[in-house]
């Protein structure tokens, strides 16, 4: 297949070891339950790099926080600064100016979306799991996203974080319920990715369904079977693009 040009797929991928030896093979795609399923790890207390990021996404998800603490927050780490910067730099905004500041970004964008932006970048710099995993994440959070425009009253940002955040727990190796206490997410957001109630719940569960192939469940209000189609192969495309991006370190 190497010597016809193609590019190769590993299916049913159900363990790490699988993942690692199919990886190792030279396999370009990966498919199966373990891109989505954690690796739980029973432990006391929680791991400092586990801690540290879960205290930091806390941070951006407080609903109290100002551009000064947000300014704050992400100088001290040079790393998420200069991803925040080159991102809403990039061509996915096409700014007429170049933003050089978090203050500027949140008057260009709004404190929200930048709240949002940083919890991505967050998440991202979890990296010693499969990046594969931080593709699917994103693909939820873009495809819950993309959803949310057609639910009464619906808030873009917290349905990207319930897509974004409902795979923490593959990343963390830690219990979704634990991980979520320690941030002070909304009761609806908590409960969107706990039990899928809720619209956002409902968009979560058509974009799970949608991942698992399980065709039945796969419906979210007025929206056709093509539109739902071509909206889920639109955040495939736009994570993939992303995870360019962020894969840039310094």
């Amino acid at each position: 297949m190497r010597r016809c040009g193609k590019q190769i797929l590993a299916e049913k991928v159900e363990t790490r070891e699988e993942f690692e030896t199919y990886k190792a093979m030279g396999f370009d795609y990966f498919q199966g339950y373990f891109l989505s399923r954690p690796e739980v790890i029973s432990r006391e207390t929680v791991p400092v790099n586990r801690l540290n990021t879960l205290q930091l996404l806390a941070a951006f998800q407080n609903p109290d926080i100002g551009v000064d603490d947000i300014e704050e927050l992400v100088r001290r780490d040079v790393s998420l600064s200069f991803k925040l910067l080159r991102y809403i730099n990039s061509a996915f905004f096409a700014l007429t100016e170049k933003v050089s500041s978090v203050r500027q970004a949140v008057v260009y964008l709004g404190l929200g979306p930048v709240k949002r932006l940083t919890s991505m970048l967050i998440v991202s710099e979890i990296n010693d799991q499969p990046q594969e995993l931080m593709r699917v994440a994103l693909v939820r959070g873009n495809m819950c996203e993309r959803l949310c425009q057609k639910a009464v009253g619906a808030e873009p940002d917290s349905y990207f974080i319930v897509g974004l955040f409902s795979v923490l727990d593959a990343l963390l190796n830690l219990p979704l319920s634990r991980i979520l206490e320690q941030l002070p997410l909304s009761e609806k957001v908590t409960i969107a990715i706990l039990k899928q109630e809720g619209l956002m719940g409902d968009a979560l569960r058509c974009t799970l369904a949608y991942e698992e192939c399980d065709w039945a469940k796969v419906e979210f209000a007025e929206f056709s079977e093509e539109a739902l189609s071509e909206n889920y192969a639109e955040s495939i495309r736009w994570s993939w693009a992303m995870s360019s991006l962020l894969s840039v370190t310094v």
